[in-house]
C-alpha cells in the first residue's frame, strides 16, 4: 500500500516539473504584455546611446526622432492588423456562400491543425535560437 502511494506521489511530481519544464517563460506568448512606442524608442535610443556612444546633444535628437517613428510604426502595425482581420472576415463570408458546411468545417479544421504546426515550428525555433546563443562560447 505505501508503495503504491509513494509511486504514485513520484509520478505526480513528475508530472508537474514536466509541466513547469513545458510552460512558457514569463513575458512570452500569448499575454504578453506589449511595450509600448514610447519604451521602445526609449530601448533603442539607449542601445543607440551605449553603442555608438552619442553625445547628451545628440541623445536628446535620437529620442525624438526613434519615439517619432516608434509611434508611427505603432499606428501602422494596428491599422494593418484591423485591415487583415476586416479582410479574413470578408474571405469567410464569401467562402461560407460558395462552399458547403461540411467543406466549410474542413476547411477551419485545416486552418486550425496548420496554426498549431506553426506554432510548434515557432516554439522550435526559438528553443534553437536560445540554445545558439547560450552555447556561444564567450
Amino acid at each position: 500500500m505505501k508503495t503504491k502511494k509513494l509511486l504514485a506521489l513520484l509520478f505526480a511530481l513528475m508530472m508537474a516539473f514536466s509541466l513547469v519544464a513545458q510552460a512558457p517563460a514569463k513575458g512570452k506568448g500569448k499575454g504578453k504584455s506589449k511595450r509600448t512606442p514610447e519604451e521602445r524608442a526609449k530601448r533603442q535610443t539607449e542601445w543607440m546611446k551605449t553603442d555608438l556612444q552619442l553625445t547628451e546633444a545628440q541623445v536628446a535628437e535620437v529620442d525624438k526622432i526613434n519615439l517619432k517613428y516608434a509611434i508611427e510604426s505603432e499606428k501602422t502595425r494596428q491599422e494593418f492588423n484591423t485591415k487583415r482581420r476586416i479582410n479574413s472576415t470578408n474571405k469567410n463570408a464569401e467562402l461560407t456562400k460558395v462552399l458547403t458546411t461540411e467543406q466549410y468545417t474542413k476547411l477551419e479544421k485545416i486552418r486550425a491543425e496548420n496554426k498549431e504546426q506553426r506554432k510548434h515550428k515557432k516554439q522550435q525555433m526559438r528553443r534553437c535560437m536560445q540554445e545558439s546563443t547560450t552555447n556561444q562560447p564567450k
